[in-house]
């Protein structure tokens, strides 16, 4: 297992059954965002450095990509078109009020923002965007997407410093009722740890058999070969068919 924390949210959870029931239908597209203005993770460590973490925030911040591909299937992309960027990454005016002390004489090589589009075999496709340091108003985190019988939203809005227990999260569906449009609040149990007790639980009670667990080695292959073919994309200008 891989620990994808913000599946086990209570909004996340909430959704997926939906999803399951068949309310949703086919969700033909889907948006991915975690997004940061000053979210840079200090400079010099193994954050910044790709030989050790392998990426910027395109793996670091990866979390939405993987609940937008959970909430549509996890379906076998196809074509992946991507950009990245590092305007910012040397800037320490973008540093962010969380992660590790500056590392003098360390290495700072990885994008500060990355942007995507993923289309898949099965004819859905995926927009995502992530950031360290990007001109956005603030951190957005958030999943939304268009099914053929309703859309929804799972998003999480930061407040004071990216603190939990500051945040707001939404869950919400969109549906046609009768001639309206019809915009469902779906209220769940409150969650200050981003989801991650409940994914340490599942962790456990799948391995005393009690649980399926929240995901599996396929699924995170697939997620890796989107977020690989976004920095292949990037590297030669292209897209990358795979």
């Amino acid at each position: 297992m891989f620990n994808f924390n913000n599946r086990a949210r209570p909004e996340s959870q909430a959704m997926i059954k939906y999803l399951e029931q068949g309310q949703v239908g086919k969700i033909n597209s889907a948006q991915a965002k975690w997004i940061r203005r000053t979210g840079i993770p200090g400079f010099g460590g193994w954050f910044t450095t790709k030989e050790l973490s392998g990426g910027g925030p395109l793996i670091d911040l990866l979390h939405m990509v993987d609940l937008a591909m959970y909430f549509m299937g996890y379906p076998e992309p196809a074509h992946v078109l991507g950009q990245t960027f590092n305007d910012f990454i040397q800037d320490k005016s973008f540093k962010g009020p969380w992660g590790i002390p500056d590392r003098v004489g360390g290495v700072t090589d990885v994008e500060n923002a990355a942007h995507g589009f993923v289309t898949f075999k099965t004819g859905q496709v995926l927009t995502l965007q992530v950031s360290w340091a990007e001109m956005v108003k603030r951190e957005e985190v958030s999943v939304v997407f268009q099914g053929t019988k309703a859309g929804g939203k799972v998003e999480r809005l930061f407040g004071i410093d990216g603190l939990d227990n500051t945040a707001i999260d939404t869950c919400e569906l969109y549906v046609q009722e009768n001639g309206n449009s019809v915009n469902r609040a779906i209220v769940t149990p409150a969650c200050e740890d981003m989801g991650r007790s409940a994914s340490a639980a599942n962790f456990i009670e799948a391995i005393e058999g009690r649980a399926k667990p929240l995901n599996t080695p396929e699924q995170a292959y697939r997620l890796m070969q989107v977020i690989d073919a976004i920095y292949a994309s990037a590297k030669a200008g292209k897209p990358v068919s795979l």
